[in-house]
């Protein structure tokens, strides 16, 4: 009797184990499935996600390369013209051998007047400079502003008189394209880019004549075009050690304005 009593205990607790067994292999199987569609999901929508990032991605660098096309196309067969002046706004260099495309810095490192100074601060004569824009790199031959200084500040202040000394470039370049009126950017020269340079460096002497014999312009033919670009060259370590000292010995102590020449 309690043999059969024992075998059925056993057969029940066998037959509530299975159903057990058999529920919670249901409730795991039924919540595993949940966070597999709910990963499916997730993972979905991050794929979307990123499908659309790099459609934007595409499209912008579409729009750059159209962009840049445009540019190329717009500066083939244009010119980038290096000029220096004195106070006088006579023309002292120009070199219009280099294509538009070229930055203004490239131009300065190749140029004959850039070695020609390089060349006088080797044998210490280091008493003159030449003042460029943003877009040159500072050499101790060359100063250019400060970047994004302090209001208020003594580099605020060079800035400020670099600015109006050097303002003397732009006069130059309208006076020269109110005489010149072909050489204007709205225009064309059609001819070779080697003859178009030649075109502009008799323009050059033809304006330093008429400086030097006082012929009038009218104000209002004079056009000033202010370029600002970001320089690419990096200056010497020691080199720009020097600019910089000599830089910061004529930053102005005082609001006193700018006396002396441009070179």
């Amino acid at each position: 009797m309690s043999s059969q009593l024992s075998s059925q205990i056993q057969a029940l607790e066998t037959r509530i184990s299975s159903e057990v067994s058999a529920q919670v292999s249901s409730q795991v199987s039924s919540r595993l499935e949940t966070q597999l569609q709910a990963q499916e999901a997730r993972i979905s929508s991050q794929l979307e996600a990123q499908d659309e990032k790099i459609t934007q991605i595409q499209d912008k660098l579409e729009e750059r390369q159209e962009k840049v096309e445009a540019k190329v196309e717009e500066l083939e067969g244009r010119l980038r013209d290096l000029q220096a002046c004195d106070h006088e706004l006579k023309i002292r260099f120009v070199d219009a051998s280099h294509p538009a495309a070229c930055h203004d810095s490239f131009v300065w490192n190749k140029s004959e007047v850039r070695r020609y100074f390089e060349g006088e601060f080797a044998t210490h004569r280091r008493n003159i400079w030449l003042l460029g824009d943003a877009g040159y790199p500072l050499e101790p031959w060359i100063m250019t502003p400060y970047r994004t200084p302090e209001d208020g500040s003594t580099e605020s202040r060079f800035n400020e008189m670099h600015s109006k000394c050097r303002n003397i470039i732009e006069r130059t370049n309208g006076v020269l394209k109110a005489r010149r009126r072909w050489i204007l950017s709205a225009r064309e020269l059609h001819y070779s880019p080697e003859k178009a340079a030649k075109v502009i460096n008799v323009c050059c002497c033809l304006h330093n004549i008429c400086i030097h014999f006082k012929v009038d312009i009218l104000e209002d033919h004079i056009e000033d075009e202010i370029r600002d670009m970001e320089p690419i060259v990096i200056t010497s370590k020691n080199h720009m050690e020097i600019a910089r000292s000599i830089r910061s010995k004529n930053c102005p102590r005082s609001s006193r304005s700018c006396s002396s020449d441009p070179v």
